[in-house]
């Protein structure tokens, strides 16, 4: 990998260049970090409500965070989404509520290959065809399986400060669209008890249309190509 020439008249530029952009990502990370500690407390919130815990948070903190991966927190919620909608289904309000679950689901699923990316990330200075030294945020050096074949082709790949954000921005629409999920799930948990349950269903049709305009309009902007990790247009992770 080429370095900064230190003959060269303009190193010094290019060094504090490096180190702004060393910066950037570290605060990027942050965010990231921050973002998806937002996310994985709405599906938290989500499956209390499911649980039928909304009470207490003890019991269901412990099932739900026993387990470290995004993968089995999102297993979590979409099973007792499956058990409340599916199998004691109360009707179109149900249909309606996994119509709007299911994208989000699939936006998680998509954007949490990023997230393990930036989790078990380290900075790495990248050399591009014209020997211009940049930092990225790639694999270590010693992960071979997911170094080596970036070394093949020639690029380090990664992500950068900017892509870092994008990522942040649409975590942070994801967190938005789960927070108005859980109100609509909040009134259909209601049903179960509730004195009038007619009155509560129609309650919950009324909410949903309001959710599913914020969950479309949201969707629409998670499609950019810009809401992408690597340099390859087909990658969406």
């Amino acid at each position: 990998m080429s370095t900064i020439d230190q003959n060269d008249p303009n190193a010094k530029k290019r060094m504090l260049e490096l180190l702004a952009e060393h910066k950037a990502i570290v605060d990027s990370v942050g965010q990231v970090t921050i973002s998806w500690a937002n996310l994985e407390s709405d599906l938290f919130e989500l499956f209390q409500l499911l649980c039928g815990q909304q009470e207490s948070r003890y019991i269901p903190g412990v099932i739900f965070y026993t387990p470290s991966n995004v993968e089995t927190r999102i297993s979590l919620v979409d099973n007792l989404i499956t058990y409340h909608c599916e199998f004691n289904s109360i009707g179109e309000a149900d249909e309606r509520l996994l119509a709007l679950w299911n994208p989000i689901k699939g936006k998680i699923n998509k954007l949490k290959n990023t997230r393990n990316a930036v989790v078990h990330g380290k900075i790495i200075g990248e050399a591009t065809a014209d020997s211009f030294v940049q930092s990225r945020l790639g694999p270590p050096f010693s992960d071979t399986m997911r170094l080596l074949p970036k070394l093949i082709t020639g690029q380090m790949g990664g992500l950068g400060s900017n892509e870092l954000m994008l990522h942040h921005q649409a975590v942070t629409r994801v967190s938005e669209r789960m927070r108005k999920l859980n109100e609509a799930f909040q009134l259909r948990m209601q049903v179960i008890s509730a004195p009038d349950r007619d009155a509560t269903i129609r309650k919950l049709l009324e909410l949903t249309p309001q959710v599913e305009i914020r969950s479309y309009t949201q969707n629409s902007q998670d499609q950019e190509p810009l809401d992408k990790t690597g340099r390859d247009p087909s990658s969406l992770e």
